[in-house]
């Protein structure tokens, strides 16, 4: 392949938009979810240590979004790193939905 068959296939892919405004969207997505995680995970530490229900269905829900991100993530790269935190997750959140169920 020659360089400009590259540039137009890159350019194919993208359909026109900004490279650097694909990539800040990733980002913003990406940081979005750590700071959701982590503020769910401190809540809940806060609702253990002060005797109220651990709130499982926000940490399942936030368990299937994560899962979510990691099949499209490995839908597209077809890396099996993803698949298996995908699994993992996947696995996570059907076990925080059966404790949110039963207690």
């Amino acid at each position: 392949m020659t360089k400009e068959e590259i540039l137009e296939m890159s350019r194919r892919e993208n359909k026109g938009k900004d490279i650097a405004d694909i990539e800040s969207s990733k980002r913003g997505v990406w940081a979005g979810w750590i700071v959701v995680i982590s503020l769910s995970i401190l809540l809940s530490l806060y609702d253990y240590f002060s005797g109220a229900k651990i709130p499982f269905e926000m940490l399942s829900a936030l368990s299937t979004g994560l899962a979510v991100v990691f099949f499209i993530k490995f839908s597209m790269l077809k890396k099996i790193h993803e698949l298996i935190v995908a699994l993992i997750y996947s696995s996570l959140a059907v076990l925080l939905f059966i404790l949110w169920i039963t207690l």
